[in-house]
């Protein structure tokens, strides 16, 4: 008898009729809870028409583009990550459930691009004009070298890295996972920008 039992992959079919809904699914679920926690936090820790000004980590201009203050952007990114803990928390007692497995990869996936992008441009600029929360969430940390946010934000990404590697590799259900997973995250943010302007016209 072997020790270890091979995963039991679902076909392919089931796997599309299952698989495509519960993406969709997750990403919808997503975006929600980022706006949500964004309002929120806006609502009751953000001084009204507070602009983001942040030495060394990000230098905006006001614009649409630009990301919250920095407690609506440290709520998103906390909101987004609890439900990508909490699904792979559920995936763990029901390996099989598809829902589960596509709401813990979408929301560590969604914060990773963000994270790279800004990481390569502090690296060579020091300063980035990209619009992610975490370069506002992490000004709250008022360091007064850039190195020590670039210290920060490359075991950020290495955190994320990490748990995404442990979520594909806990995945029992999707034959050629790896492939798989590789291919969502490329796709995801262009799929979440196509998703988006259709939500944002839901919200109230």
């Amino acid at each position: 008898m072997p020790l270890i039992e091979p995963e039991v992959t679902s076909s392919p079919r089931v796997l599309v009729l299952a698989g495509i809904p519960s993406l969709l699914a997750a990403v919808l679920c997503s975006m929600f809870v980022h706006h949500y926690a964004h309002d929120i936090a806006r609502r009751y820790y953000c001084p009204s028409g507070e602009s983001q000004k942040v030495e060394f980590i990000v230098l905006q201009d006001e614009t649409e583009g630009t990301p919250d203050c920095p407690a609506a952007s440290l709520a998103a990114i906390g909101a987004t990550l609890a439900l990508g803990l909490g699904s792979f928390g559920l995936l763990l007692h029901n390996p099989r459930n598809v829902f589960f497995t596509s709401l813990s990869i979408v929301n560590v996936s969604m914060r990773l691009p963000g994270a790279l992008a800004l990481f390569v441009q502090m690296a060579m600029h020091r300063t980035s004009r990209i619009p992610a929360d975490e370069a506002s969430a992490f000004s709250l940390l008022h360091l007064g070298d850039p190195v020590g946010y670039l210290v920060i934000l490359a075991i950020y990404i290495l955190g994320l890295v990490f748990l995404w590697f442990i979520i594909v590799n806990d995945t029992k259900t999707v034959p050629r996972k790896w492939a798989v997973a590789i291919v969502l995250f490329v796709f995801l943010p262009l799929f979440e920008g196509w998703v988006w302007p259709y939500v944002r016209a839901m919200l109230p």
